[in-house]
């Protein structure tokens, strides 16, 4: 019939064969690299350019067929090498000092790392949206075909010697996404009580807590379900009566299927692969460095010179002698001090010198006498004298600069060039703020406004928030003003959460216990969050018609629709700190207030409302 038959071909750039593939099959993959590596490598590019190359560009490359194609693992680690020597090796390939290791390289920003994504750590987590769409998505082509031979769980131990490719990703991918998933309670059958993830955010076996009964920890969920509800008996005997109260809050959605997993962190707005390969990583070791360096606005490689000297990794004479580099660790700029982090970083005479130079100029910086001294004064003032701090750490870099040049050309730039230059730098880095680094999963942009906006004449505008502390104890609250910013209501709730997107939605949904019958006087309802990943959720999952998706619940959808007009939106931080204080005092009990004269109103209520009310004049 005029049929082609083939052994193999290639389908959205992905091979598809009749037999195993093998390392030489991808081979496309070094050769990529490689020839990029080849042209990049012949130009001199400094440290932070090599960083932002290999984690934007070389360790990209692999990204699509890791998460379709079973990629040899060796083929992924000499990804990971090439990129480390790109890194380290000086101009002309030449060889050079690994300074920091490759695991701390691919840190997080936030714990101390350079955020780079090793090619073999990552394979897993490419993989878990593919697991997550097989455990959700039962009537899919994937789940029907893969159901008969495999079952509906792939978290279960493989008891087949030879598997499918298709079976062995998506049990990758089942890997990757276990620890970012949680159980919803149907029957229980499958979800075991200490190892499962199903009260709160962790599993019962990595809770610091004592339990009554040591026998659980061989049963299931469902030894403590009876007749679709909980067995207050059987749980009386195994729980005590904190984590009991938990427990019987758990809602047992008996219509769900066999297997119902949810997100742990819900909006995070990650995906799947971000919050899996995130969830591997050992946080508790983490660092405080870049939650307060990056406050400075430092010019790239500005900041990675400081997180050297943080780490203890650039080349002074003390470090190269200590590794039998160098003989003599004195400063060459005859300083008759050892040239080590503190001498480079505060006691250098020329650092001094360009110091007091800045000084005369009015800037007014502290000299230090020692290295805890300057940390402890960058963190303090970060953000209270961001200019002051810039141009401090932007003069120690460019005397290492001036240093590097008296090393290998015989001269060095003069203290007043070296002090007009920090200057020029910290006032480039500075004006470019707004441009990056302002940037996170719950304000995208900080150009808002920077204090409450009242509503349209005859509209409500409602502003609420939620608290999280560590230990779970949570706090949401509202508050109501009209357009003249006169108070009407407000209230808050305490109890008990795990993630603070969750909790948002659950602030918002409260209102409807709270709703005023006076509210339907106004012509529309105005409700703001300082949660963009909540708000764009409820936009998108309502549509004209009022009809609701299940993160929904539908006696809220029936309100927006009966409602005349409800519009949601997200505002700064700024513009909503009395529903914030709202949310932080019902940490302590509930409250209702509907006059401003009832008792145990904190005072900063009052002050926060005068100044939401004061910015009124400015519209």
């Amino acid at each position: 019939m005029g049929f082609k038959n083939v052994k193999e071909f290639y389908y959205l750039g992905v091979k598809i064969a009749l037999r195993r593939l093998v390392a030489s099959d991808f081979n496309f993959l070094l050769e990529r690299v490689l020839g990029k590596l080849d042209t990049w490598g012949s130009k001199f590019i400094s440290l932070a350019g090599r960083f932002t190359l290999a984690r934007s560009t070389i360790l990209s490359i692999p990204i699509f067929y890791c998460t379709h194609s079973l990629v040899p693992i060796g083929i992924l680690a000499e990804i990971d090498k090439a990129c480390r020597e790109f890194i380290w090796h000086k101009e002309n390939n030449e060889v050079g000092l690994h300074f920091v290791s490759w695991e701390n390289l691919c840190k997080p920003l936030h714990l101390g790392g350079r955020g780079l994504h090793s090619c073999v750590q990552r394979v897993d987590s490419l993989r878990a949206k593919i697991a997550w769409k097989y455990v959700n998505e039962e009537n899919s082509f994937l789940h029907k075909c893969l159901k008969p031979k495999y079952g509906n769980s792939c978290w279960l131990p493989d008891w087949k010697q030879n598997v499918s490719s298709a079976w062995k990703i998506i049990r990758s991918g089942a890997k990757a996404l276990q620890p970012i998933i949680r159980w919803k309670i149907s029957n229980g059958e499958n979800v075991n009580v200490m190892e499962d993830v199903w009260i709160l955010d962790k599993a019962l076996c990595k809770w610091p807590t004592f339990l009554d009964n040591l026998q659980i920890y061989d049963l299931f969920v469902d030894h403590f379900i009876e007749n679709g509800g909980w067995d207050m008996v059987k749980l009386h005997e195994a729980f005590r009566k904190d984590l009991l109260q938990i427990i019987c809050n758990i809602n047992i959605e008996q219509e769900a299927g066999r297997y119902q997993i949810e997100l742990i962190s819900h909006n995070s707005g990650k995906t799947l692969a971000a919050l899996s390969f995130e969830a591997r990583l050992n946080v508790s070791n983490g660092e405080e460095y870049w939650n307060w360096m990056k406050k400075i606005y430092l010019n790239p490689r500005t900041e990675v010179f400081w997180w050297r000297i943080y780490h203890k990794v650039i080349p002074t004479f003390q470090f190269l002698e200590y590794r039998r580099l160098k003989e003599g660790c004195l400063c060459l700029r005859g300083c008759l001090e050892i040239e080590d982090i503190k001498h480079v970083a505060v006691t250098c005479d020329k650092l001094i010198q360009i110091l007091k130079i800045l000084n005369q100029w009015g800037f007014q910086i502290h000299i230090f006498h020692t290295y805890a001294e300057l940390i402890s004064w960058l963190k303090y003032n970060a953000i209270k004298k961001t200019f002051i701090t810039n141009v401090y750490c932007t003069v120690v870099f460019l005397c290492w600069k001036s240093r590097n040049r008296l090393i290998h050309e015989g001269m060095e730039d003069s203290n007043l060039n070296i002090a007009s230059n920090a200057l020029s730098m910290t006032s480039i880095s500075i004006s470019n703020r707004n441009k990056s680094g302002l940037w996170d999963v719950n304000q995208s942009s900080q150009l808002f406004n920077k204090s409450w906006h009242p509503p349209p004449p005859d509209w409500i505008k409602i502003n609420v928030d939620a608290s999280l502390l560590p230990s779970y104890k949570t706090g949401i609250g509202a508050v109501w003003p009209d357009h003249q910013g006169r108070f009407l209501f407000a209230f808050g709730k305490k109890g008990v959460h795990w993630d603070i997107a969750r909790l948002e939605l659950v602030a918002i949904f409260s209102l409807l216990g709270i709703i005023k019958d006076w509210i339907t006087q106004y012509k529309g309802i105005i409700i703001e969050g300082d949660n963009e990943n909540v708000i764009k959720s409820i936009q998108s999952n309502i549509n004209k018609n009022g009809l609701q998706k299940p993160e929904i619940d539908v006696r809220f959808s029936s309100f927006v629709k009966e409602f005349n007009l409800v519009i949601f939106k997200y505002v700064s931080r700024e513009s909503n700190k009395l529903a914030d204080m709202c949310a932080n005092y019902a940490l302590n009990g509930d409250f209702a207030w509907d006059n401003l004269s009832m008792e145990h109103i904190p005072p900063l209520f009052f002050l926060l409302l005068k100044e939401e009310s004061d910015a009124i004049s400015l519209y």
